[in-house]
């Protein structure tokens, strides 16, 4: 008997070794994390101390423009994230 999982992806995720920063209340807060997949639509992301605690947030690839993006899940210092719709 086999099980069937859905991946609800938007896009093919690649594996990368990438940093990132997360950036939230106006600026006023920043936070670097370890990018270890990407894709078109989002990210996960793995944080040195505690996991982000904010639902929305400007993510942005080492030296690249931010986006915004949101939380899709999270499980201990590790967070899935979608890139906003622009």
């Amino acid at each position: 008997m086999t099980e069937e999982t859905t991946d609800r992806r938007g896009a093919d995720r690649r594996r990368t070794a990438r940093e990132g920063v997360v950036v939230w209340d106006g600026g006023r807060l920043k936070c670097d994390c370890a990018v270890r997949d990407l894709s078109e639509t989002g990210a996960r992301l793995v944080f040195r101390g505690a996991a982000l605690d904010a639902d929305r947030f400007a993510f942005a690839l080492d030296g690249e423009k931010s986006r915004p993006a949101h939380r899709v899940w999270s499980a201990g210092r590790e967070m899935g994230i979608e890139f906003d719709r622009i």
